[in-house]
């Protein structure tokens, strides 16, 4: 007899508008082989996360503070200050950056994870050579458009929670996507209007905006999220 919950996740993935979403997230959490292919991308972008807030903590600030003639004690309380203000802006402002910083080096991170899940699913994957410039052009344009969609995201900081979560929709769906797209010798921007194409896009998208709203989860589904873009760009290619 087939358990209950098995029956219940079956359903969830065959009627949910966010297919792709779920069934990336279930298939890293019930396939062991693939988590070797996790840490490491992580580690990464949370080596060069730590590595960005340190530098600001400890040289940018007092290298500011130091460029005016100011007594010892009031020199050191404005280094605490900017400090302090450095943690309520990383508040706000953490999981977009460590996003960007996950999805600047995307193809090179994620790239193993994404042809492990297209060859656990079924069973080949493209592999389409671009060389080192067509992967720096690819890097270089996702930077700068992942930059100029982060300033204007910055500009409705009113809205609270909503204009990063956006953020995050639109930026996951591209750079989860990255990798498998770059597997068929498809770079950005020319992936941004095939990305879009598959029907459920738009699930994937609201999906990764909504778990951004809860940054250790988001960060924790990140795998998940990588695997599900994977299997949205081969189902949109195939079809």
């Amino acid at each position: 007899m087939i358990p209950t919950r098995t029956l219940f996740l079956d359903w969830l993935v065959s009627t949910s508008t966010m297919q792709e979403f779920v069934r990336g997230n279930l298939l890293i959490l019930k396939t062991p082989r693939l988590w070797s292919f996790v840490w490491k991308p992580m580690a990464i972008a949370l080596a060069c996360y730590v590595a960005i807030v340190a530098t600001v903590s400890l040289w940018l600030i007092p290298y500011l503070v130091g460029m005016f003639d100011l007594p010892v004690w009031i020199e050191e309380s404005m280094k605490w200050l900017g400090r302090a203000g450095l943690v309520i802006v990383m508040s706000f402002l953490g999981l977009p950056i460590y996003l960007a910083i996950s999805g600047l080096f995307s193809s090179l991170l994620w790239d193993r994870l994404s042809l492990e899940v297209e060859r656990t699913l079924y069973g080949t994957s493209p592999n389409v050579k671009v060389g080192c410039g067509g992967l720096i052009w690819d890097s270089l344009t996702r930077a700068a458009f992942s930059g100029v969609l982060f300033l204007v995201s910055l500009c409705f900081f009113w809205t609270g929670p909503i204009a990063p979560a956006i953020y995050a929709a639109w930026i996951g769906t591209l750079d989860f996507s990255a990798s498998a797209y770059i597997r068929r010798g498809v770079l950005f921007p020319s992936e941004f209007s095939r990305v879009w194409k598959p029907k459920r896009a738009k699930g994937f998208a609201i999906a990764c905006g909504l778990v951004s709203l809860v940054p250790l989860l988001f960060v924790l589904m990140l795998p998940g999220m990588v695997a599900g873009a994977t299997i949205l760009c081969r189902e949109g290619e195939k079809a």
